[in-house]
C-alpha cells in the first residue's frame, strides 16, 4: 500500500463558502507507524481549502499499518494577516481506505472502549482501546471515589497541555488524565470520601496494616501490625522529623517542591551564536523563577556546547571513573588521570569538571586532545588514591529536586554515541541514567529531549535523529515528556503575535520551527529570549503548577 487522495469540502453552518476566511487544515497521525521497510513520524500533514472550501491531501493509507494508526484533525483559523485565532479540535478520527474517498465518509464512531470504522463495525480497521480502559478502571478501584457534589471531586481541566483529557482534584492540580493515544495515568492519589485532606495511597509499609497521608505525602493516620492506631503530631521521639517517619511509614520519598533544577545545553543555560551567553534573567529558568511561588528555588544547571554525558557527570548521574598516575594526589599541582569508562564527549572540546577526588577537592581537566588531569584547589599533603577514584562532582546535590530535562541537541549535531551503538540509544540511556539518579521514590521530572534546528526540516538526517529521540522518551516517560519541540513548530510564532513568511510557513509544514523566532544572526539553532519567555510562561510554569510539583 501508498499512499491515498482524500477530499472534502469546508462549509460553515449554514453551508456557506469560504470566501475571504483563512484556515488550514491538520491530519495528525496518532502514532508512529511501520510498514514495507518505512517508518511513519506523528508529523502532521496540512491541507489548504480553495476559496470554495474544496481540499485535497494524499495521506498514508492506514489499514496494515503497524500499530493500528489513524489521523486526529485539527482545524486551524487564522485572520486575514495569517495570525492564528483559534482551533477546533473534532473528537471523531479518520481512517484512510487504499482507495482514498472523502474525510466525511471515512471519519470514525468513539465509543466508550473502543473506535470503530464509521459503517464497518468489527472489520480490521477496529481500533480497540479496552486494555487502557480497563487499566484507568483498576487503578481508580484502588480508591474511595468520591460523590459528584463532594468539593474534592476531580474536574476536567481545559488548558492543560500534555492531555487529551485532564482530571483537577479540588485544588485545581492536574490529579489524573488519558493521553490522545488512549493511555490513562494517575498522577496523585483520590482524597478519601467524607475524610477532609485525607489522600488514599496504598504502600508497602513494613510494620503497618494501614496507612493513610495527607494531600502533602505526610503521616496523618495509621495502624500497626499490633492493631497501634497511630495519630502522628508532628513531635517524634529521637529527634526523627515528620516527613522521615511518613517516608518510613510509607516507604517512600518524593521530589522537593521548593527546588527545581534545570538541566541542559545552551538551549537552557540562554546563549546565541551572536551574544554568546544571556544573563540569567533572560533565560527560561530565569523566567520561570519569577513565577513560581515564593521560597521556590530554580537552578539553572546548563552549560552551553555541552553534551548529554557531559552535564551527566556534572550531575554525579554518568559516573566518571579514574585511575590517578602513581597512585597518589601530590601536595599541588596537577597530576595526570586516565578512565577507561565510555563517556560522549564533544569532539575537540576543553572540559573542566569542579569536584572532589579521594575526599581532596579540585577540578578534572580535558584537553582538546582527551587528556585529562586532576588539579587540588588548595595545596596540602600528598594523599594516596590506589586504583580506581571516582569523581565526586560538585553539581551533585539535586538528587532530591524536582527536574526539568532538556538535553541531546549537541549529540546529534557532533553525532556523538558515547558507549551506545548510535546517538538514538545514546541520548535516550543517558537521560535514563540521569532521572534513575535521583534518589527519591516519586520523580518529578519533565523530559523534554531537544528540538531540530530551523533548517532541519521532514526527513533530513538530524530531523530522524530528533525525532527519534523525542518519540522513545515519550514512550519511557509518557505524560512527563513535554513536547516543546512541536509547541515551537506549531504556535510559539502566534504567541509573539508575529505574522510568519513564506520561509516561516514553508518550515512549520516541513514540521520545524520558523527563522522568524530564532535568535537573530545566530543561523537557525538558538530560539530569541522572547521564546524563551514563552516556554517558561506558556509550558513549563503551567506544567509544574497544575501538578502541584512546585
Amino acid at each position: 500500500m501508498a499512499t491515498a487522495t482524500m477530499t472534502g469540502t469546508l462549509r460553515d453552518f449554514s453551508r456557506g463558502s469560504m470566501s475571504g476566511k483563512q484556515v488550514r487544515i491538520g491530519f495528525f497521525p496518532s502514532d508512529v507507524g511501520t510498514r514495507g521497510g518505512y517508518i511513519f513520524p506523528t508529523d502532521p500533514r496540512w491541507a489548504i481549502p480553495d476559496s470554495s472550501g474544496l481540499f485535497s491531501i494524499d495521506l498514508e493509507v492506514t489499514a496494515g499499518l503497524v500499530p493500528q494508526v489513524w489521523y486526529n484533525i485539527k482545524i486551524e483559523w487564522l485572520d486575514t494577516g495569517g495570525n492564528y485565532q483559534s482551533l477546533d479540535t473534532p473528537d471523531w478520527v479518520l481512517v484512510v481506505p487504499s482507495n482514498g474517498g472523502t474525510v466525511s465518509d471515512n471519519i470514525a464512531e468513539v465509543k466508550p472502549d473502543r473506535i470503530i470504522t464509521k459503517g464497518d463495525p468489527g472489520d480490521a480497521s477496529e481500533v480497540t482501546v479496552a486494555a487502557a480502559i480497563e487499566a484507568a478502571k483498576k487503578t481508580i478501584g484502588l480508591s474511595d471515589l468520591l460523590g459528584a457534589d463532594d468539593p474534592g471531586a476531580l474536574r476536567i481541566a481545559p488548558d492543560e497541555v500534555n492531555y487529551a483529557i485532564a482530571l483537577t482534584d479540588d485544588a485545581g492540580y492536574v490529579a489524573a488524565g488519558a493521553t490522545a493515544d488512549g493511555d490513562f495515568n494517575l498522577e496523585s492519589q483520590l482524597l478519601v470520601q467524607g475524610e477532609t485532606g485525607m489522600a488514599f495511597r496504598p504502600a508497602d509499609a513494613p510494620g503497618w496494616q494501614h496507612v493513610f497521608t495527607d494531600k502533602e505525602g505526610y503521616l496523618a493516620l495509621g495502624i500497626t501490625d499490633s492493631g497501634t492506631v497511630v495519630i502522628p503530631d508532628g513531635n517524634f521521639a529521637g529527634g526523627v522529623t515528620s516527613l522521615q517517619a511518613a517516608n518510613d511509614a510509607l516507604g517512600y520519598t518524593r521530589s522537593s517542591r521548593l527546588r527545581v533544577a534545570c538541566v541542559g545545553d545552551s538551549l537552557t543555560r540562554g546563549f546565541d551564536n551572536v551574544s554568546g551567553n544571556w544573563t540569567q534573567g533572560e533565560s527560561w529558568p530565569g523566567v520561570l523563577q519569577t513565577l513560581v511561588t515564593s521560597g521556590v528555588t530554580v537552578f539553572n544547571r546548563a552549560i552551553a556546547g555541552w553534551a548529554t554525558d557531559e552535564i551527566g557527570i556534572l550531575l554525579g548521574a554518568i559516573p566518571l571513573p579514574l585511575a590517578v598516575a602513581g597512585g597518589s594526589i601530590p601536595a599541588s599541582g596537577p597530576v595526570s588521570v586516565t578512565t577507561s569508562a565510555s563517556i560522549g564527549w564533544v569532539p575537540g572540546s576543553a572540559r573542566s569538571l569542579p569536584g572532589s577526588l579521594a575526599g581532596i577537592p579540585g577540578t578534572v581537566d580535558r584537553t582538546t586532545g582527551g587528556a585529562m588531569t586532576f588539579t587540588r584547589t588548595t595545596a596540602g599533603s600528598a594523599t594516596a588514591a590506589p586504583g580506581i577514584v571516582a569523581l565526586a562532582p560538585s553539581w551533585d546535590v539535586h538528587q532530591l529536586d524536582t527536574l526539568i530535562l532538556f538535553l541531546g541537541r549537541n549529540d546529534v549535531t557532533y553525532g556523538i554515541t558515547g558507549g551506545d551503538g548510535n546517538v538514538i540509544d545514546h541520548v535516550v540511556n543517558s537521560t535514563k541514567k540521569i532521572v534513575d539518579h535521583l534518589s527519591v521514590d516519586l520523580k518529578a521530572v519533565i523530559v523534554v529531549g531537544t528540538i531540530t534546528k530551523t533548517t532541519e526540516t521532514t526527513g533530513t538526517g538530524n530531523y530522524v535523529l530528533v525525532t527519534a529521540i523525542n518519540d522513545q522518551l515519550k514512550e519511557l516517560y509518557g505524560p512527563r515528556f513535554l513536547d516543546i519541540r512541536h509547541y515551537l513548530v506549531t504556535q510559539a510564532i502566534y504567541d509573539q503575535g508575529i505574522t510568519p513568511t513564506t520561509d516561516d510557513l514553508a518550515a512549520m509544514a516541513g514540521d520545524t520551527w520558523p527563522s522568524s523566532i530564532a535568535a537573530p544572526g545566530d543561523g537557525g539553532t538558538h530560539y530569541n529570549k522572547a521564546t524563551a519567555r514563552l516556554l517558561a510562561e506558556k509550558q513549563f510554569a503551567p506544567y509544574l503548577t497544575t501538578r502541584g510539583w512546585v
